[in-house]
């Protein structure tokens, strides 16, 4: 976590095990902002076991504003031992908060942030 003036920045991975060793599962760290999310488990709609990661996108808005959001989701290939991107979603419309915008995706992931007491920005 990255506190900035007005916001937090989030940067992560998902650490597992692959062959006897723990090795980063996805391609990189992803980002996001405390408007934003990440989630671990099943992506629902066939898409299998993976991780998800969503944030707001800037536009003219202010800051505090409704922003479109843009949603990443990666799937756990097993042969490969790591999570491969099979989307990157955008909402037509913007939103107040991370849930509406993920509702009109169809996606209704937990946020990880909110799992974990006294991480918020």
């Amino acid at each position: 976590m990255y506190l900035g003036g007005s916001d937090c920045a989030y940067q992560g991975t998902a650490i597992g095990e692959f062959q006897g060793n723990l090795r980063t599962l996805l391609p990189k760290q992803v980002f996001t902002n405390a408007e934003g999310g990440m989630y671990l488990g099943d992506l629902g709609g066939n898409r299998g076991y993976g991780f998800a990661v969503w944030n707001f996108i800037w536009g003219a808005e202010a800051h505090l504003e409704a922003h479109r959001y843009n949603v990443k989701l990666f799937r756990f290939d097993p042969v490969a031992g790591q999570m491969v991107k099979i989307a990157e979603l955008n909402t037509r419309r913007k939103y107040d908060t991370d849930k509406d915008a993920l509702a009109e995706l169809g996606l209704h992931f937990p946020n990880l942030f909110r799992s974990i007491p006294d991480f918020g920005c």
